[in-house]
C-alpha cells in the first residue's frame, strides 16, 4: 500500500525579534583654540542618526551617531557653540541568525547633556532609543493533494487566506531645498544647531514601486546679528521609491523611517536645508493556501505526520496621538522663551497599555538678558496598546500661566496589530494493511459536545459521506449534542 502526496509550500519571513533598548555613550570634546574658555553649559541638544545595520553570528547590531551641540557661556558673557559626534552601537543577542535575515531599525535621541571637565574640555553624554525588528526567512511545506493506491482514505481539506511577510525592502533618500524664513521670525546670522524628525504621511503602490512620502519637521536654533537667540520651525517634503515583488495583486505595507542626517545653514532671506533618511518596510502579500489537515483510512491503518505553524492572517496599522503636559513651576515669569525642544524615551509596555517618557528643555532669557535652561519630565500613555510601537514627539508648545510655564508635547505612535492563525498541516502518512477485528457493523450512540462528522468517521473508520447519509446531515452540517446517530459500515 502506498500514498503519494503532492506538496504545497510557502516562503515567508517571521519576526524573530521586536524590541527597543536604550544605549548610553559618552565622549570628551575640546574647545578649539579659536574659541573662548567655557564658563557654563547652557544647553545640549541634537539628533541621532542611523548609520548601519549588521547581522552577525548569534547577534544583530545597529550603529549610528548622535550629533550634539553644546551651547556654553564664555567668561565674557557671550554664547558659543561646540559640536560633538557621539557614535553608538547596539548589539542584541539572537540565536540562529544568518545572512538572509533582514533588520528594520530606527533610532532617536532620548536625552543628552554636557558638563565641564575644565574650561577647555567638556564631557558629553547621549542616550539613544534603538528600536529593532529582525525578520528571518522561513519555509513551510505541507501535503496539498494525495493519491492513494490499494486502500480507501478519507482526507480533510482546509483553505486559508493569509498575509505573510514575503519581502523586506529599504531605500535611502535625500531632500534638499532653500526655504524662506518663516513670517515673524528674525533674520539668522548663523544656525547654532538643528534637529529633524521624519513624519511618514502616505505609502501607496504605483506600478512596480512603493512610493512613501512624508515631511521632515526641522527645528533650527539660530543666532541673530545682535547675538540674540531664536528658534525657527521648518518643513521639508521628502519621498522614497522602493521595489515591490512582481506579480502580486494585494499588498500591505508597514514602513519605518530613520533619519540619516540633517544640515541647516543660514542664507540670504532663509535657510539651505538638506535631510537624509532611509525607509524600511516589511511587505505582506495575500496568499490563498489549500492544505490537508488530517487523514485516516477506512480499510487500512494510517500513520499521519503533522506540522504545527502560526501564520499571519491579517495586519492593520494604526496611528494614535496623546499629549504630555509638563509644568515648570520654577519658571513663572520668564523674560522670553528662546527655544523649546522635546524628546521621548523608550516605550514601556505595561499590562494596560504603553507608557512613553518625555523630556523637555526650555532655554529662556531673564530680564537681565542672561540665558538659562530649565528641564522637565512627563509622560504620554496609550491605553489598550501592546508591543513595541514606533514613537515620536511633535513640536512642543509652551505657554506661561500663573502657576509657571506649561509645555504641551504631542506624542504619536504607530502600532501594527497582527491577526494570527494556528494551523495543523498534514505533511505525510504511511499506510499498512488493517488488522482483522471482530466489531459490529452498526453502532447507535448519542452525539456528545464536540462531535463532528470528521471525528466520528475517524473514530469508527467510516467514510464521512456515509455518516452524513445515514444521519440526514447536509454538506457542512454537524451533529448537535444529544442527537441519536447511526454509524454504519
Amino acid at each position: 500500500m502506498e500514498i503519494r502526496f503532492k506538496d504545497g509550500s510557502l516562503r515567508y519571513y517571521e519576526r524573530t525579534l521586536n524590541t527597543a533598548i536604550l544605549r548610553e555613550d559618552t565622549a570628551e570634546t575640546i574647545v578649539p583654540d579659536s574659541r573662548p574658555d567655557a564658563a557654563e553649559v547652557l544647553l545640549t541638544d541634537g539628533q541621532s542618526c542611523l548609520r548601519g545595520k549588521d547581522v552577525r553570528l548569534g547577534s544583530v547590531a545597529v550603529a549610528g551617531v548622535s550629533e550634539l551641540t553644546a551651547l556654553y557661556r564664555a567668561g565674557d558673557g557671550s554664547v558659543e557653540r561646540l559640536t560633538a559626534d557621539v557614535p553608538f552601537e547596539a548589539e542584541l543577542k539572537l540565536s540562529g541568525t544568518g545572512d538572509a535575515d533582514r533588520i528594520v531599525a530606527s533610532v532617536r535621541l532620548a536625552s543628552c547633556e554636557a558638563r565641564l571637565l575644565s574650561t577647555r574640555k567638556l564631557l558629553v553624554r547621549a542616550e539613544v532609543c534603538v528600536t529593532v525588528s529582525v525578520w528571518s526567512p522561513r519555509e513551510l511545506a505541507w501535503a496539498a493533494e494525495a493519491e492513494t493506491g490499494g486502500c480507501a482514505v478519507e482526507l480533510l481539506r482546509e483553505e486559508r487566506t493569509l498575509y505573510p511577510v514575503t519581502a523586506v525592502e529599504e531605500k535611502t533618500f535625500r531632500a534638499e531645498e532653500d526655504l524662506p524664513r518663516p513670517a515673524g521670525k528674525p533674520a539668522a546670522a548663523a544656525v547654532l544647531y538643528s534637529r529633524a524628525v521624519l513624519r511618514r504621511e502616505a505609502a501607496e503602490a504605483v506600478g512596480s514601486k512603493l512610493v512613501v512620502r512624508g515631511t521632515a519637521e526641522i527645528t533650527a536654533v539660530c543666532l541673530g546679528a545682535g547675538g540674540e537667540i531664536s528658534q525657527t520651525e521648518l518643513s521639508l517634503p521628502w519621498s522614497a521609491f522602493l521595489e515591490l515583488p512582481e506579480g502580486e495583486a494585494e499588498l500591505l505595507f508597514e514602513p519605518v523611517c530613520a533619519l540619516t542626517g540633517c544640515s541647516v545653514e543660514a542664507s540670504d532671506g532663509g535657510f539651505s536645508v538638506a535631510v537624509g533618511g532611509v525607509v524600511q518596510t516589511p511587505i505582506r502579500s495575500r496568499r490563498e493556501i489549500s492544505f490537508l489537515s488530517d487523514a485516516y483510512g477506512t480499510d487500512c491503518e494510517l500513520s499521519p505526520e503533522y506540522a504545527e505553524a502560526i501564520l499571519d492572517a491579517g495586519a492593520e496599522e494604526r496611528g494614535e496621538t496623546d499629549a504630555a503636559v509638563i509644568r515648570l513651576e520654577d519658571l513663572k515669569r520668564p523674560g522670553s522663551l528662546l527655544s523649546v525642544t522635546a524628546d521621548c524615551g523608550r516605550p514601556g509596555p505595561e499590562k494596560d497599555g504603553v507608557r512613553l517618557p518625555v523630556t523637555v528643555k526650555v532655554l529662556w532669557q531673564r530680564e537681565d538678558g542672561r540665558a538659562e535652561l530649565r528641564t522637565g519630565r512627563g509622560e504620554a500613555f496609550f491605553a489598550g496598546r501592546s508591543g513595541v510601537p514606533e514613537a515620536e514627539c511633535g513640536a512642543p508648545y509652551a505657554s506661561v500661566t500663573a502657576a509657571g510655564t506649561e509645555v504641551r508635547v504631542p506624542v504619536s505612535i504607530r502600532v501594527s496589530t497582527v491577526r494570527r492563525e494556528d494551523l495543523r498541516l498534514l505533511t505525510g502518512a504511511g499506510a499498512a494493511e488493517a488488522a482483522v477485528r471482530d466489531r459490529p457493523t452498526v453502532t447507535l450512540r448519542y452525539a456528545s459536545e464536540g462531535d463532528t462528522v470528521w471525528s466520528l468517521g475517524k473514530e469508527k473508520r467510516l467514510p464521512a459521506a456515509s455518516v452524513r447519509c445515514y444521519n440526514g446531515l447536509g454538506e457542512g452540517e454537524e451533529p448537535v449534542p444529544g442527537m441519536l446517530l447511526l454509524l454504519a459500515k
